[in-house]
């Protein structure tokens, strides 16, 4: 929580995003395009060991990181009483430009990479009734991920000047197509109850370990990660009461997992097979127009099913970064003058943070309140965070030579004016 350092650590972020939303709407169909830029530059320092310990006396971590991305989607959709559908393509091109250094008393480590990802998708959905009460929806998305990679990684003394030739070099591309298909049905109990099952696919792309110290393909690039979920849900309303529950299983295959390697380095790689399930449930109830009562709560189990890391076996234990609880409650006063308030409690439970499940915390309960007032475009207030000051370890990683813990943000006080045009 408090520690000593013998490197001056530093932070820089520019962020530089834009929007463009463009429609229009004919009797029975509307034309959306939505364009999006997004550019995050950040640099700093760290002291990675957060510590004043000899054996890493001097040793710091830089990073200059570029991020750049264009996306865009065009959208067609209707909404007739009988049949409701949307299709669209999309499209989106990111570059990064990344240069870790490592330095020590002796030694450097530079590792210059550049990135680029390229998707392209087209994706239909429609709903429409089956027999009375009872409606299908039928869905899919057909999508290609191309990635590159060039990087060049340098080791040399301290006090000379970096090789101009790389002490390795690591360069590829790979390109991945993907079907995923949506399937639900939804009947109408009565007019205010509706069970609902579904079936689909998920997919998160595969990529490059972006500090190549060795190796090819086999030991810097990971493959994409395949899921396919399954639930069942009852969505409902009593006057000025809504809800919505579920239960779920995802089967998951190549899951991605991170590695922490020695010289501080994360990796990312593939995990053979996993599952989670669990129930959700959120609710909101307004007693009167000026008060608004919400909710809602998870409950995980997420586990490895066949995960061989080389050297040791971690089948049957928790995923990492998974609280098994998650809860929420707040309550809200608006006022027709603009006058409001609101307070929320939010509480996550135990989460493990390695993978054979030797470090976790239990969690904890945190409390925030927000006092204000809404006059034109204008929203003046005052807030507190973790109003009790709550503390609990979210983040723990552990090398041979010392673990590093971080806690959840402190109790904070403040006033902020945002203005809407």
């Amino acid at each position: 929580k408090h520690y000593s350092r013998d490197i001056k650590e530093k932070n820089d972020d520019t962020v530089n995003n834009q929007s463009l939303n463009i429609s229009y709407e004919f009797d029975n169909l509307k034309i959306a395009s939505i364009t999006t830029h997004k550019k995050l530059e950040n640099k700093g320092v760290m002291d990675p060991d957060k510590d004043i310990q000899p054996a890493f006396a001097g040793l710091s971590m830089g990073h200059d990181l570029s991020i750049e991305e264009y996306t865009q989607e065009l959208r067609f959709s209707n909404n007739s009483e009988n049949v409701t559908w949307v299709a669209g393509l999309y499209a989106d091109e990111e570059k990064a430009d990344r240069e870790p250094l490592y330095s020590q008393s002796f030694m450097s480590m530079d590792a210059y990479t550049n990135q680029k990802a390229n998707t392209y998708a087209a994706f239909a959905q429609a709903k429409f009734s089956v027999v009375d009460k009872l409606d299908l929806t039928l869905g899919g998305r057909l999508q290609r991920f191309k990635k590159k990679i060039n990087s060049r990684f340098y080791m040399y003394n301290n006090g000379t000047a970096r090789p101009s030739t790389p002490s390795h070099s690591y360069k590829s591309q790979k390109t991945w197509d993907t079907f995923l298909p949506k399937l639900a049905l939804d009947y109408k109990l009565t007019g205010n109850l509706m069970p609902y099952v579904s079936v689909s696919k998920g997919y998160m792309p595969g990529g490059f370990n972006h500090f190549a110290m060795s190796g090819g393909d086999e030991k810097n690039s990971f493959e994409p990660q395949k899921s396919t979920n399954y639930e069942l849900g009852l969505k409902g309303a009593y006057k000025a009461f809504t809800f919505a529950a579920n239960v779920f299983y995802m089967d998951i295959r190549d899951i991605h997992v991170m590695k922490m390697l020695p010289g501080f380095q994360i990796q990312t790689s593939n995990a053979k097979k996993a599952h989670s399930q669990g129930v959700e449930l959120d609710f909101t109830y307004r007693p009167t127009s000026e008060i608004e009562l919400s909710g809602n709560f998870g409950y995980v189990d997420a586990k490895y099913d066949n995960y061989d890391a080389g050297t040791t076996k971690y089948d049957d234990k928790k995923i990492e970064y998974t609280p098994n609880i998650t809860a929420n409650l707040g309550v809200g006063y608006y006022h027709d003058s603009g006058l409001y308030g609101r307070i929320d409690g939010k509480y996550t439970g135990k989460t493990y943070f390695t993978q054979d499940n030797t470090a976790s915390d239990n969690g904890g309960f945190v409390a925030d309140m927000k006092l204000g007032y809404k006059v034109g475009d204008f929203d003046i207030y005052a807030f507190a965070k973790n109003i009790t000051d709550e503390e609990y370890i979210n983040y723990y990683f552990t090398t041979p030579t010392f673990a590093l813990a971080t806690f959840n943000e402190p109790r904070s006080f403040g006033l902020g004016v945002n203005y809407k045009f």
